[in-house]
């Protein structure tokens, strides 16, 4: 029986205008009441995840910044910090590059580096607890990523720039101007079974939802493992299913709904 639903939100739970379905709700209140756990588990910072569901942030679990903390129920789990030093090189790569500009994603702030009005724009809707600043030095925040964006493609325009950290870091793509730097073991999936492990709860009793290359790692921690309609290829062939119907179809809803058919949530 599946006791924990682990749900991405841009590309997945939420449609293209950033709106979460209102059928989500009905369903959250029938399985919570079923002792199933659910899990917001997002490249954004917890501050605008627990905005977006202040009704019932209290009865969920968080895991923000890709993985680099996680938060259940309101009590803090885990964290895995970065040493703001590491990032400098990769930051003097970005700002190199016209259009390109970063986020310094810590504990309690987003730091916002841009010249770029539409770009800072774009990081407001992900991160409201934010400042916007001319340099990164003095800071002393705890840092979990950086948070890259570009008014380009970021497969073509940013990425092949940052190939090289891959080495030592987890870049990954996050969105189609969107890319996170983060320590190389901090992912989605390795906070996902942090998660398992503090609640007791399996790989066969774990539902996961994701659409971009941030979700990858998710996709090997379940059991039930969805990559939506309108996934990447990538996030599709680590997956064991695909949604029938992408986000702005209700595709993760649509596809609990039928899960709850079928009795994977017990009675």
């Amino acid at each position: 029986m599946i006791k924990l639903i682990v749900l991405d939100i841009d590309g997945t739970l939420v449609n293209s205008q950033k709106e979460i379905p209102a059928s989500f709700w009905e369903v959250f209140e029938q399985l919570d009441a079923r002792g199933v756990q659910f899990c917001i588990a997002s490249g954004r910072q917890v501050q605008g995840l627990q905005q977006l569901f202040a009704p019932i942030k209290d009865r969920l679990a968080f895991i923000p910044d890709n993985g680099a903390s996680a938060i259940c129920r309101g009590k803090e789990l885990y964290e895995d910090p970065v040493d703001y030093a590491r990032f400098v090189p990769i930051i003097e790569v970005c700002e190199a590059i016209e259009g390109v500009s970063v986020g310094l994603c810590c504990k309690r702030y987003t730091y916002i580096k841009t010249d770029s009005e539409a770009i800072f724009q774009e990081y407001l809707k992900y991160y409201p607890a934010h400042k916007r600043v001319d340099n990164f030095e003095g800071i002393t925040d705890t840092v979990f990523k950086l948070a890259i964006c570009t008014d380009r493609d970021i497969r073509t325009h940013l990425y092949p720039h940052l190939e090289r950290f891959t080495k030592d870091f987890n870049v990954a793509i996050s969105g189609a101007v969107w890319l996170d730097v983060m320590k190389k073991e901090t992912n989605k999936g390795e906070a996902v079974a942090q998660l398992q492990k503090a609640l007791g709860i399996g790989y066969e009793e774990t539902a996961v939802f994701g659409d971009q290359l941030n979700d990858l790692e998710m996709m090997g921690v379940a059991a039930y493992s969805f990559a939506m309609k309108n996934g990447a290829v990538e996030v599709k062939a680590a997956a064991q299913y695909t949604t029938e119907f992408d986000n702005d179809h209700e595709g993760v809803v649509r596809e609990i709904e039928r899960l709850m058919r079928e009795g994977l949530f017990g009675d």
